[in-house]
């Protein structure tokens, strides 16, 4: 009877382990191999929603894990990221980027200094990367500091002449300067290092569109929607680019499609007000305009098109205090002048 007893005890346990590994077996339905396909391609809530259960289902891997950083970040939520990003063990990831993930993290946080201070005061500038180049670059620029940014680039690019993603930064450096065919070599350069570098196409459709050229400039913007499905600022553009050619039942399908992506997104708000104000809707693009002005107030373009609606309802003493603030860009003094004279503001 004992040797029974030993022998149904030692049926049971196997039946256990073999159950529980049929369980193992049956749990990671989702490929991780698929996973990074989605992420490769920017469908960062396609990744997270699988990712996340795959944790579920197993408990995380060092991989899914570091797929799961890569897409909170392009879903901008840092809080998050940080908490992954400090689940890896030392095995799992190098000091050098462990830390400039987190200051990526702290940027789309919104706090850039706190990134230039880890990058500057725990990491040894010999232990930088081109990545933490990036970063580095990225916050200084997000906190206005704009020498400093220029100076991390220049030597970003003497350490590593063949990043795209560094080259994609000096593209944009000399576009802000006003160097349209610089920045465009430069960009060309850097998407041909890197074909799916977002900042090199939008440098690409501004300098076509600062050339005049809009179909070539629209053929980028539509380029960056499919790499970057969760980017909404090329679909403004798309839609922007397709109002200034008087396609406004094409700017109404693209405006419709990206508003359902990016609900409540300011820009989009804008361009369905200059829809609606050349509609002659101008109540409707009163009130979308309203809608997003504490976003909206300080953009010159929907301050000139707040006065365009202010003097069509009649309200010309609003139309001419709006002038008077757009005044303050020079870029757009010619259209402003032309207004207060068409008008006699």
């Amino acid at each position: 009877m004992p040797v029974v007893g030993q022998t149904w005890k030692l049926v049971l346990a196997l039946a256990a382990l073999f159950a529980m590994s049929g369980c193992d077996e049956r749990s990671p339905t989702i490929d991780l191999g698929r996973v990074k396909t989605l992420v490769a391609k920017h469908e960062y809530e396609r990744a997270r929603s699988a990712l996340a259960e795959f944790e579920a289902q197993t408990g995380g891997s060092p991989q899914s894990t570091r797929l799961m950083i890569a897409s909170l970040l392009g879903l901008g939520d840092g809080f998050a990221a940080a908490v992954y990003i400090n689940k890896l063990g030392a095995n799992d990831i190098s000091d050098t980027e462990r830390k400039t993930l987190l200051a990526h993290s702290l940027i789309v946080r919104d706090r850039p200094f706190d990134a230039i201070t880890l990058l500057t005061e725990q990491l040894p500038r010999t232990a930088w990367t081109s990545e933490t180049y990036r970063i580095a670059v990225w916050a200084n620029r997000a906190y206005e500091r704009t020498e400093d940014s220029d100076v991390l680039l220049a030597e970003g690019l003497k350490a590593f002449p063949q990043s795209g993603p560094l080259l994609a930064l000096q593209s944009r450096r000399l576009l802000d300067a006003g160097n349209v065919d610089g920045a465009a070599e430069q960009a060309e350069r850097a998407l041909s290092l890197d074909a799916g570098n977002f900042e090199a196409l939008l440098v690409l459709a501004e300098t076509a569109l600062r050339r005049g050229d809009l179909d070539r400039s629209l053929a980028f913007y539509r380029r960056a929607v499919r790499q970057f499905p969760n980017q909404p600022l090329p679909k403004v553009n798309i839609v922007g680019i397709l109002i200034d050619q008087q396609n406004l039942v094409q700017a109404k399908v693209e405006l419709r499609k990206a508003r359902a992506d990016h609900p409540g997104f300011p820009l989009l708000q804008f361009q369905q007000a200059r829809i609606y104000f050349l509609d002659k809707d101008f109540l409707a693009a009163q009130r979308e305009l309203n809608a997003a002005w504490v976003s909206l107030e300080s953009y010159v373009p929907a301050q000139i098109l707040s006065a365009q609606v202010s003097i069509a309802m009649g309200n010309r003493d609003t139309a001419a205090a709006m002038l008077e603030r757009a005044r303050q860009d020079s870029r757009f003094a010619g259209e402003i002048e032309m207004l207060r004279a068409k008008h006699q503001l």
